[in-house]
């Protein structure tokens, strides 16, 4: 931050790269920028990008990678598709947390993209339950 002030940068995109959004992910990258700017009292026309979970190109790149995949198998038709996200404490997601969310709906928006070609499902991984703190 100290540079981009001394080189004369006046405009920063914060593009954290999670593509859906959470407190706990670009969240809290946003909070910490905020508390680093304000700790050097430097000021930056900021363009924030909060997510990009339904972005035709993202889900076109996560498309390309689910059909690299799928090369690897003899009968790639066969292939059940598993997606698998972080998870997180029930109360956030009673209080609003998008993620859980936009983690469905680019899966589900993907699994439109092919046609529904196969069976597939989502699971979340990490211990969580109602509380993480």
């Amino acid at each position: 931050m100290r540079t981009l002030a001394s080189e004369g940068f006046t405009d920063v995109v914060l593009l954290p790269l999670y593509a859906q959004y959470s407190k706990t992910n670009a969240g809290s990258s946003f909070n910490e920028w905020d508390r680093e700017r304000l700790n050097q009292q430097t000021h930056f026309n900021e363009r924030r990008v909060r997510e990009y979970y339904k972005h035709p190109k993202y889900l076109s790149a996560l498309n390309a990678r689910i059909e690299e995949g799928l090369g690897r198998f003899d009968n790639p038709d066969k292939v059940f598709l598993l997606f698998s996200a972080h998870g997180t404490p029930v109360d956030m997601v009673e209080r609003g947390d998008p993620y859980a969310q936009q983690i469905r709906e680019t899966m589900e928006l993907l699994m439109i993209l092919r046609g529904h070609d196969r069976h597939f499902t989502l699971s979340f991984q990490s211990k969580v339950g109602p509380s993480n703190g």
